[in-house]
């Protein structure tokens, strides 16, 4: 009987070890399953990003673009807007001149209405 208890020993030991190897192998199985499942989650993440980043740089390349094109636009105004002010400025000259010349003339025509009017008398 004894050997009958060893044996029986033998195989509940032989059991529980299979039994504790056994829960082991599965909470190793669920970890790894549950790593898994982050290594993924983190993947996508990580794709994600990557896509964001992409669609930035695009958005990124059609900004500087855009903005190149305005400081052209920019530019070109203010060079036209420099010729222009040199054209008002040239045409500002002329109209002062012509004032002055008239001034002149009036100056000229009331000296001699002032002598016509002092001779009359």
């Amino acid at each position: 009987r004894i050997d009958s208890s060893a044996s029986e020993v033998a195989v509940d030991m032989n059991t529980t070890r299979a039994k504790r190897e056994s829960m082991s192998t599965l909470q190793l199985r669920d970890k790894m399953a549950e790593l898994e499942a982050i290594r993924a989650a983190e993947l996508r993440t990580l794709q994600s990003v990557q896509h964001d980043q992409l669609l930035l740089q695009q958005r990124l390349a059609e900004v500087e673009k855009d903005a190149q094109a305005w400081r052209g636009r920019f530019e070109q105004a203010q060079m036209d807007w420099m010729a222009d002010e040199k054209q008002w400025q040239k045409e500002l000259d002329a109209v002062k001149k012509e004032a002055e010349l008239w001034r002149g003339k009036w100056c000229q025509q009331f000296t001699n209405l002032e002598g016509e009017v002092r001779a009359g008398r």
